[in-house]
């Protein structure tokens, strides 16, 4: 629209000197007026989808904050999908308690320290790292995710990563302990080409390696837990290593009989929290 007038204004002021200054007055008059109407509702145009956006961000605020009471949830750190500019998709951390939430519209999800099974940051499809739980329990509980129809899993970088100096996509790819909603993916950057070393692409990316290794961490803290479990737990003459090897095994039989048809989704559900909760 501004380009429009523009062009308009320089057709009046070619018409104003060609018809003298009482008839180039009037023209420049009511261009004037026309260009100061154009503002204003631009203004007030503005200035109701600013309200709006505001408006969104305290209800979203306002679900958050109600939510996390019900859930008894204390947000430590919480990164947003770029796409959804009412930020009412996120991933939060709650450091304290070891647990991390996973939201979209409003829908939460959380899962126990234990239930964060791989963590990958993902360029224009092609994976640029990955992080998995890497203890007996995790590897297996990955493997039955993976059979639930999430994917191959990609360990470290790719060795055949194609190199390019342009990207589209910065994702950042949270794999979970939940058959039916295995997966939630974060958008850092979603632009059309953006050249790798411009301000835009360092920030997404800082902000995905930012996200990424703190559910790293997470992952870590989860395989040290189960690494552990068998020493603590056998000094007071409880669990033994071969207990818990057990479990990895009987966790890969529920997995074999539910993909035979042997197990439903449910009744595998039933019998893999049974094993894992002991």
């Amino acid at each position: 629209m501004g380009c429009f007038l523009a062009i308009i204004g320089i057709f009046l002021v070619i018409i104003a000197f060609s018809t003298g200054p009482v008839g180039g007055f009037i023209l420049l008059t009511i261009f004037s007026f026309i260009a100061w109407y154009w503002y204003k509702h631009e203004k007030e145009k503005s200035e109701i989808e600013r309200k709006v956006i505001e408006e969104q961000e305290i209800y979203v605020a306002d679900r958050t904050k109600l939510k996390m009471r019900e859930l008894n949830f204390n947000i430590s750190q919480k990164f947003d999908d770029v796409r959804h500019s009412n930020k009412n998709k996120f991933l939060a951390i709650d450091q304290s308690a070891k647990r991390i939430a996973l939201v979209d519209n409003g829908v939460w999800h959380t899962f126990d320290l234990k239930d964060i099974l791989e963590s990958r940051i993902i360029e224009d499809g092609q994976d640029v790292i990955t992080t998995s739980r890497s203890s007996q329990v995790g590897r297996a509980l990955v493997g039955a995710v993976i059979a639930g129809g999430v994917g191959a899993i990609i360990g470290g970088v790719g060795a055949t990563q194609e190199q390019k100096s342009e990207v589209n996509r910065i994702s950042l790819k949270i794999v979970v302990n939940d058959i039916r909603n295995p997966s939630f993916t974060l958008e850092f950057l979603e632009k059309s080409k953006v050249i790798k070393g411009d301000a835009s692409y360092k920030e997404a990316m800082s902000n995905a390696s930012k996200c990424h290794d703190t559910i790293s961490v997470l992952i870590r803290q989860a395989d040290e837990v189960d690494n552990h479990v068998p020493q603590i737990e056998a000094t007071e003459g409880a669990a033994t290593t071969k207990e818990v090897s057990s479990v990895a095994d009987e966790l890969e039989k529920l997995f074999s009989l539910k993909e035979k048809g042997i197990l439903s989704n449910e009744e595998f559900e039933i019998q893999k929290n049974k094993l894992l909760n002991g």
